[in-house]
């Protein structure tokens, strides 16, 4: 092996060594405050940080935590999952000493031995046989009737018992690897954009009923503005501390017009005292002007209201238009 090759192998294998010893740095974080399903949490967050020169280094604190929530939002915040008791998922009930779905309707199950009667039990089955009761429960709560089985609400709330019960495996899969099944995260994720879907034409259709489902199914719509691009946290933050400082100006114009206001409603006699003074004082001065114009004998009375002769006025206008006129000039180029 040559001095080259020798080298070569070294280095691959120190960069592969390196990169093990790196730690792995996960973005997204476990979110359990229910207050971070508004959509408009961080906004509120941020217009309520103080205004000082620390201000930027709570905004990328902010983004942070912003960034690391989102996907526990995106996953959760729709069925409103976050904050509630450990193992509840706004799942139905459901009795698992019951024969599973397809044994039902089985008469022979129910003179049977209690012994018989669990090994069809669905405590004794498959985790399958549980969401199959799941998504009937769900199904049969908002039915248009017994035979329906295509409508919007029935496949919204199959949709909904799927994203709850994948959610629900999800987080029993992280206990043993905090890592997230991509598998099960990418159905939520679809499914959660075909019931938007389904919702949207629900709300087109029918509003009532879409009113109804979502209080039926407990299910958080909220219509999002999407932006633009995606911003980074240095736009994110220039954008926030323009907004604050536009929302400070605004509330200092506000507290300035409030107080002018008061001042003005306070001053407001003294003004109207000073205004009649002035007002008797310019009224004392034209009378003594009028006396000493009498006292002259230059004053000279008005008798009645001077009114236009307009007929002969443009009777006038007219005869002399007649007598004095001349042609207009022509141009000559």
């Amino acid at each position: 092996m040559s001095g080259s090759q020798t080298f070569r192998r070294c280095l691959h294998l120190g960069l592969r060594l390196d990169k093990g010893r790196t730690q792995y740095y996960n973005k997204h974080m476990k979110v359990e405050d229910p207050k971070l399903q508004d959509p408009e949490y961080f906004d509120k967050i941020a217009n309520s940080l103080p205004l000082d020169k620390t201000y930027i280094d709570s905004l990328k604190t902010l983004w942070v935590k912003k960034i690391g929530a989102e996907r526990e939002l995106m996953m959760k915040a729709s069925d409103s999952l976050i904050g509630r008791s450990e193992g509840d998922y706004a799942l139905p009930y459901v009795d698992i000493t019951q024969p599973k779905l397809e044994y039902r309707n089985v008469d022979i199950l129910r003179d049977c031995p209690e012994e018989i009667k669990k090994i069809f039990s669905i405590e004794f089955g498959k985790r399958s046989d549980l969401t199959a009761v799941w998504k009937k429960a769900m199904v049969d709560d908002v039915k248009l009737d017994k035979y329906d089985s295509s409508s919007l609400q029935s496949k919204i709330a199959l949709c909904t018992a799927l994203i709850r019960h994948w959610t629900a495996l999800v987080d029993e899969l992280q206990l043993r690897d905090p890592k997230k099944p991509a598998r099960l995260t990418t159905r939520i994720f679809l499914v959660l954009g075909y019931r938007r879907k389904l919702l949207r034409h629900l709300r087109e259709q029918d509003f009532d009923a879409f009113e109804k489902i979502l209080k039926d199914l407990k299910i958080s719509y909220q219509v999002v503005k999407p932006p633009e691009h995606r911003k980074t946290r240095k736009e994110w933050s220039e954008f926030k501390l323009k907004q604050r400082v536009e929302a400070e100006k605004e509330d200092r114009l506000e507290e300035l017009r409030v107080s002018f206001e008061e001042k003005r409603l306070k001053r407001l006699p003294e003004l109207e005292n000073k205004m009649r003074e002035l007002q008797n004082k310019e009224n004392r001065v034209q009378k003594r002007i009028q006396e000493l114009v009498a006292v002259e004998g230059n004053n000279v009375e008005t008798n009645g209201i001077y009114e236009q002769q307009l007929i002969q006025e443009l009777s006038e206008v007219v005869m002399h238009n007649q007598l004095l006129y001349f042609d207009r000039p022509v141009s000559t180029n």
